[in-house]
């Protein structure tokens, strides 16, 4: 009777100690993530003095009169918690980058009927797989981590906005042809943030994160790669 009471008060205590050790090994998450894109424009050099001369100045100009745009992204992550310090993540993401002009000006505009600036939106609308890494920093708290994600161009808009004297403001919306732009793509992340824990089951990631598209997006003299920096909200379960 002793040697079971001895064996019943083992299998209790290993019990304690195998679940204060162990962890959720699986989680997924639900991604919003505002960000301000931009390009980094790269020009090709012709070999030909006219040609360069003329693709220095378009250059030149377009790096004087393109600006960031805000925009948001998000999706669904699965994630791997390797161990309490390492954690695997994938999943299904949308991404988005893009860039406007400045508003060009029309001088001695009177007419109410004719716009006196206008200026011009492009974004790029991608299907991303994310695979990233991250290292907890301090009891699952603080983290850092980076990553690369392949990504497909699915579709490119351009908006054309109006201003008008009156203060008015009219916008017209048109699908690009995506035929001339590199449809794959893959963007570097580095990214620090940390991890409110709500109970067992639920917990919140803040992410502040940086984005870099390695490939470029045409195969023009004129190309860019998009960068984009972000802050990510992330509402995460374990299992």
């Amino acid at each position: 009777m002793l040697k079971y009471l001895i064996l019943l008060i083992f299998l209790c205590q290993t019990e304690k100690i195998m679940s204060q050790d162990t962890f959720s090994k699986i989680g997924f998450s639900l991604v919003v993530n505002p960000q301000i894109s931009y390009h980094k424009l790269f020009l090709e050099k012709q070999n030909d003095p006219f040609l360069d001369s003329v693709f220095q100045d378009i250059y030149d100009y377009r790096k004087d009169t393109e600006l960031p745009i805000y925009n948001l992204t998000g999706g669904i992550s699965f994630l791997w918690n390797i161990s309490k310090t390492y954690t695997l993540e994938t999943g299904l993401h949308y991404g988005e980058f893009g860039y406007r002009t400045n508003w060009f000006a029309f001088p001695n505009t009177s007419d109410p009927y004719l716009p006196d600036s206008v200026k011009l939106k492009y974004q790029f609308r991608y299907a991303e797989i994310p695979v990233r890494f991250y290292y907890c920093l301090n009891k699952q708290l603080f983290y850092t981590g980076i990553g690369i994600t392949p990504g497909f161009l699915f579709l490119s808009t351009s908006t054309f906005y109006q201003h008008f004297n009156g203060g008015s403001v009219e916008k017209d919306k048109s699908i690009e042809d995506i035929s001339g732009f590199n449809k794959f793509s893959l963007t570097a992340h580095v990214n620090f943030g940390f991890h409110l824990k709500l109970n067992d089951t639920y917990g919140l990631r803040i992410q502040p994160n940086v984005n870099y598209q390695v490939l470029k997006i045409t195969e023009t003299p004129i190309t860019a790669k998009f960068r984009s920096i972000g802050t990510s909200f992330i509402f995460q379960m374990n299992r």
